[in-house]
């Protein structure tokens, strides 16, 4: 991720990683991604919306994050 937006949304993450757990985590609304494909060549692409979030999330799994260190609130029951 080389880039996100300024437009942020609060929406409702489970995990894995946390069976039967969600917690509300602020994320970017959109993100542009730097990466090189399998021919190797470099490509830059926006995304948005839901796959945006998806992508933080999991690159924060990358990083050693998980959703429960961006929340203010404790997690429940999934619904």
């Amino acid at each position: 991720m080389v880039e996100s937006s300024a437009e942020t949304a609060p929406g409702r993450e489970g995990c894995l990683s946390i069976p039967g757990l969600a917690g509300r985590v602020v994320r970017a609304q959109r993100i542009v991604l730097r990466y090189r494909d399998e021919r190797f060549a470099e490509k830059t692409e926006t995304i948005d919306g839901f796959t945006a979030v998806i992508f933080q999330h999991e690159t924060d799994h990358l990083d050693g994050i998980l959703y429960t260190d961006r929340t203010d609130e404790a997690p429940t029951p999934e619904e």
